[in-house]
């Protein structure tokens, strides 16, 4: 009979279905505890596992962290991506599909923001976690810039798009800290969002506003 570490019966799952469940506690354990401070004995406390469990699927705690923040730079990306196949063309849509997507509580649950701006600070000692935090953010900026620069050329109006974007990545990201620390809901962040476009394209996303 298998057994959690507190002696329970434990629910034999597949093996994929295990290494999600390692890779939930992991995020978990950043966000409580920080990156410096996790241990397999804490995920494994956290997954209701034995630290051998987490060895079966993970050789070392760094191949679980490594898998942990691939998975979040993936999930990242295909919500981007899902956003903007479903805009139907539009670049209006696109970018509001956009905004919408940068604060799925799904993706950017307040425990996986934290975790992910722990590997950020980790960057710097740590090539692989710049590189893939990198990618994530280049993805962004590159998706939202190719909306900007289709919108922009639709309407004639006249806007430096390279400028434009850094400026919206960097007020999500504001805006990201101001939902962790309280300070705004997603709803909120969003609507500031769409105001900020619309700032740039006048009565383009007046409609959306308000339909957050």
């Amino acid at each position: 009979m298998l057994n959690t570490l507190d002696g329970s019966p434990r629910t034999r799952l597949p093996q994929d279905m295990r290494r999600e469940q390692l890779m939930d506690a992991t995020i978990g354990v950043i966000a409580e505890h920080g990156l410096t401070n996790v241990t397999l004995h804490r995920i494994a406390e956290r997954a209701g596992l034995t630290a051998g469990m987490v060895n079966f699927h993970f050789e070392t705690k760094q191949d679980l962290l490594d898998a942990t923040l691939a998975r979040q730079a993936t999930e990242m990306i295909e919500d981007l991506d899902k956003a903007i196949e479903g805009s139907n063309g539009s670049a209006v849509a696109a970018l509001v599909a956009l905004v919408r997507a940068a604060f799925d509580p799904h993706v950017f649950s307040p425990d996986k923001l934290t975790a992910v701006q722990a590997f950020w600070g980790a960057g710097s000692a740590n090539p692989g976690y710049m590189a893939i935090c990198k990618q994530t953010s280049d993805t962004f900026h590159n998706r939202v810039r190719s909306q900007l620069d289709r919108l922009a050329g639709k309407t004639g109006a006249v806007l430096d798009t390279r400028v434009a974007t850094m400026a919206f990545t960097g007020l999500v990201d504001l805006q990201w800290w101001r939902i962790m620390a309280g300070e705004c809901t997603v709803q909120d962040a969003t609507e500031d969002c769409l105001i900020y476009l619309e700032n740039l394209f006048p009565g383009t996303f007046s409609d959306f506003k308000d339909a957050r």
